[in-house]
């Protein structure tokens, strides 16, 4: 009897061991388990910098110019720059754009300036003149901020102007598309061939600012 009690008490504690084991191993398991999940969420920096980079030079609100305070919109009807006391050459207004064409046209201030180019484009299925066309991209340089002291505060995407430096520009671009861009000429360019971004450089700073968009 004595016997059999002995035995028992073995296999008693053979078992409580065995469970005791496996708990702790189940425990390993769930804490490894958690581990990895927590890794697999921990965002890469690169990877989110990369992403917000090219999520706004593909993103058709990232294209616009700030004049004056007003904002003037790739997609915007051409005639809305009147808002900002702008105007296109009166030898230009009544110019015709085939459909799914464009143009370059000359933008004058409230004295009857050219201050700066603009893109007329035509995204309708007929013929249109330019003052009824839609904004699709814009050129600025140091000519116009010569002409206009207004033109000097003209801001593009994240308040860059003429006159920014090249570190100001990184700062919101990064760094350019190295096969289009060189010394004197940074080249940012979106999935779309007809969305773009491009600054002029000169001794460090910003000489001048094209972008294109005519896939609003």
């Amino acid at each position: 009897m004595k016997r059999i009690i002995k035995l028992l008490a073995v296999v008693t504690t053979l078992i409580i061991t065995l469970m005791a084991l496996t708990a702790c191993g189940d425990s390993k398991n769930e804490t490894s388990s958690k581990e990895q999940s927590t890794e697999s969420n921990v965002s890469n920096p690169v990877e989110e910098q990369s992403s917000s980079s090219t999520k706004f030079i593909d993103d058709n609100e990232s294209y616009y110019f700030i004049y004056d305070g007003v904002k003037i919109k790739a997609g915007d009807e051409m005639s809305s720059i009147s808002s900002a006391n702008l105007s296109v050459r009166d030898t230009q207004r009544e110019k015709e754009i085939n459909s799914k064409s464009y143009s370059t046209i000359e933008i004058t201030n409230a004295k009857d300036t050219s201050v700066f180019n603009a893109t007329a484009y035509n995204k309708d299925s007929s013929t249109v003149t330019v003052l009824d066309s839609w904004v699709g991209g814009l050129h600025v340089d140091t000519r116009g901020v010569s002409r206009d002291e207004k033109v000097a505060d003209m801001e593009v995407y994240g308040g860059i102007k003429v006159g920014s430096t090249i570190e100001e520009l990184k700062s919101v671009f990064g760094e350019p598309d190295e096969e289009s861009s060189s010394d004197d000429e940074y080249v940012y360019e979106s999935k779309e061939v007809s969305r773009y971004y491009r600054f002029d450089i000169k001794d460090g700073k910003v000489t001048g600012i094209t972008w294109m968009n005519r896939t609003f």
